[in-house]
């Protein structure tokens, strides 16, 4: 049998027209940079009435959160020696103009080799790495630019994936910036690790993928939740009006679960800090 295989290996190698092909760093870098900025469909317009808020406070200027980018592969050794697939490169660069455009690429990287390949490009980056729920991960969380100046640092326009959550795929640096600039982005949560910032419960990858929750009663939701798997692990009560929803504290208008009748709508769900548990923003109408 096992003549069989290695006869069998042999042959594929002699006839694979791809055996003579090296690819270089360069040419990684730059098929990173066609992933990283290939065209996305423009995003729709907001519809009116509840405003998009972001589900948590980070203590820097701008949040703002934004999509991963698929990497080229590579297999890597570990510490043990077995081969493992990985990422060629933890962020990808893309010139465009007087400005640097930067994406993640692994979101899993060791901060280290973010500031190293930051410093390779002359900025004065820091990185600050949060455990997240699924949808978050790879994506930029905040930025900071410590100037007294007009900030120039802005985050890049794209089709983020987030839910309903405002999101954006980078950020766009002046080249030669040098100001500090500290970023913050999400890695997955490690075994048995909370998430720090949690997403749209109904976005890509979270407990309620796929269910249009906005306007579903809460029974409903219920039944589903159960079904699924999913606790929830509270409840909100949304401003009743809303122009007051930008000044609006849900952690001030928290709901038991009797207070909660199944006639109530959803409006919006919010992921817990452990996987399959949300959170539901309601009101008593849609």
């Amino acid at each position: 049998m096992s003549n069989d295989i290695e006869q069998l290996r042999d042959t594929l190698a002699v006839h694979d027209p791809a055996r003579d092909v090296r690819v270089t760093d360069a040419q990684v870098e730059q098929a990173l940079h066609s992933l990283a900025t290939g065209s996305a469909p423009a995003r729709p317009a907001a519809r009116p009435g509840w405003r998009r808020r972001t589900l948590v406070a980070i203590p820097v200027t701008v949040a703002v959160t934004a999509a991963a980018v698929v990497g080229v592969q590579a297999v890597r050794t570990d510490d043990s020696g077995t081969p493992r697939v990985g990422t060629a490169r933890a962020l990808a660069f893309a010139q465009r103009g007087e400005f640097l455009e930067v994406r993640i690429v692994d979101p899993n990287a060791d901060p280290e080799m973010y500031r190293k390949q930051f410093a390779t490009h002359g900025l004065n980056v820091d990185l600050r790495v949060l455990p997240v729920s699924p949808s978050l991960v790879g994506r930029m969380l905040s930025y900071d630019e410590q100037t007294k100046t007009r900030p120039r640092v802005t985050p890049l326009d794209g089709e983020g994936g987030c839910g309903d959550l405002w999101c954006q795929p980078g950020v766009r640096v002046p080249t030669g910036l040098r100001e500090r600039v500290t970023l913050t982005f999400g890695r997955a949560a490690r075994p048995g690790e909370r998430y720090q910032v949690s997403g749209d419960a109904a976005a890509r990858g979270e407990p309620l993928s796929g269910v249009r929750v906005k306007g579903m009663e809460v029974g409903e939701l219920r039944r589903v939740a159960k079904e699924r798997g999913v606790r929830i692990v509270g409840y909100a009560e949304m401003s009743p009006r809303p122009e007051q929803s930008a000044d609006w504290d849900f952690g001030e208008h928290v709901l038991k679960e009797d207070q909660v009748p199944d006639s109530w709508y959803v409006h919006e769900t919010v992921s817990g800090k452990e996987p399959r548990s949300v959170t539901l923003h309601v009101a008593s109408r849609r």
